[in-house]
């Protein structure tokens, strides 16, 4: 009896728990939409997202300066004071353009000894000939390129930007005990304690290196004594300038070195401390900081002033010289332009793609160019060869540049972006 109650029972109430089971599948699987959809929100987001960036203004006043010039008077320069030598007019042209930015200029031969010049500018370039060298002393057979560098950074200060014109050729010894390997060796660690101990007085010291090219014509001299002589042919010297970083990327700005081409200007390289950049980063349009998804992309930009890093502007437009962090796993550099209205505060701006399905985070882009550019391996030499399949290479600059790049103690990253993404 018991038994045939409860089985009339089950089945009175089967549509009940039948029911039951159906609502249980039922919530479960909306449940499982739900999450679902919850995941997509979170990993892809609505069609917009915020950045958010701190305030970078940086703006310090740069106090009046003065310029220093000093010119090698070496007798490896006679060549380039011939009549069909540009290197006078390129020194002319350049230094008259950075003197409008100083309160005062003052010029100088420099060898062994550092040689005051009484005149002024254009009676200084009229007296750039191999006879006035010579009569302005200074040992001019076996000149050490170190301390040269040493002397002109010496210099430098906080209101005093120098200018150091020479072809960097460093004199190295092949008779006495020490190898070549150890003499460039030796002129390195010379050049880097310069560099350390300018920094100490000066921290914001920057140094900018232009390669130029002048025809020769005079007599070259070989690290073993040798000489040979060449007659209007393509050498190259250099243009040394060394002052505030600020003041520098200022000159940089108003007196490019793109616009003594005509005079000879080959190459760049530019050298400085970590340094923090003005910048902004905002939506495609550069309206805001609401950037709107188009298909499944997120694209933002970020304008910069790169000028204070002393990179030339190929370096600054280089796509592979910029790196994030990985935060932000979807994030690509499309493609950097330059800021062509000379109004702006900005110099490059870079086009940021980010997936939309990627993790929103916060982001740091790095700058880090290479410690020392393409040009000057290529133009490195060791002396041995003749010059005149060499034409365009210099005894040791490989040596004096790493010797700067050690002096500043960079890990290569000179400066960054940071900014934080949130979706809206």
């Amino acid at each position: 009896m018991t038994k045939n109650v409860y089985l009339c029972a089950l089945k009175k109430h089967q549509p009940i728990v039948k029911q039951f089971h159906l609502s249980i599948k039922d919530f479960c699987y909306k449940s499982a939409i739900a999450a679902v959809v919850a995941f997509a929100v979170a990993s892809c987001g609505g069609s917009q997202i915020e950045v958010i960036s701190p305030d970078s203004e940086v703006t310090d006043s740069i106090p009046a300066q003065a310029l220093n010039v000093f010119v090698e008077n070496s007798g490896s320069m006679d060549g380039y004071m011939a009549p069909d030598a540009s290197l006078t007019d390129a020194v002319y042209s350049y230094v008259s353009r950075l003197g409008e930015h100083a309160d005062t200029t003052r010029l100088y031969y420099i060898n062994s000894t550092v040689i005051p010049y009484g005149g002024s500018l254009s009676n200084f370039i009229g007296d750039l000939t191999p006879e006035a060298f010579a009569a302005a002393g200074g040992n001019r057979s076996n000149s050490d390129m170190a301390a040269m560098i040493g002397r002109f950074l010496d210099s430098v200060s906080d209101t005093t930007t120098s200018i150091f014109v020479s072809d960097c050729i460093l004199d190295l010894n092949t008779t006495g005990g020490a190898s070549t390997a150890s003499q460039l060796n030796n002129r390195r660690i010379a050049i880097s304690n310069a560099v350390s101990a300018t920094i100490k007085r000066v921290p914001s010291l920057g140094i900018v290196v232009l390669k130029m090219e002048s025809p020769f014509s005079g007599r070259y001299f070989y690290p073993d004594g040798r000489t040979t002589t060449l007659d209007g042919a393509p050498r190259p010297y250099y243009i040394w300038l060394a002052g505030r970083r600020d003041y520098l990327a200022t000159l940089l700005r108003d007196v490019p070195a793109e616009n003594i081409v005509g005079h000879g200007f080959r190459e760049m390289a530019g050298f400085t401390r970590p340094v923090a950049v003005n910048y902004r980063v905002t939506n495609q349009a550069m309206n805001g900081n609401t950037v709107t998804a188009i298909g499944n992309q997120y694209t933002l930009y970020i304008s910069a002033d790169m000028r204070p890093t002393l990179q030339p502007e190929a370096t600054q437009l280089d796509t592979a010289c910029y790196r994030g962090t990985g935060l932000v796993p979807g994030m690509s550099i499309k493609r950097i332009g330059q800021v062509t209205n000379p109004d702006s505060p900005y110099s490059v701006f870079l086009e940021v793609a980010i997936d939309r399905n990627s993790r929103i985070d916060q982001e740091k882009i790095l700058f880090t160019p290479p410690a020392l550019p393409e040009w000057v391996e290529q133009t490195d030499d060791s002396g041995i060869s003749d010059v005149e399949g060499r034409l365009d290479r210099t005894v040791g600059i490989g040596a004096l540049l790493q010797g700067v790049v050690e002096g500043f103690n960079n890990k290569n990253e000179l400066t960054d972006f940071t900014f934080e993404l949130k979706r809206k």
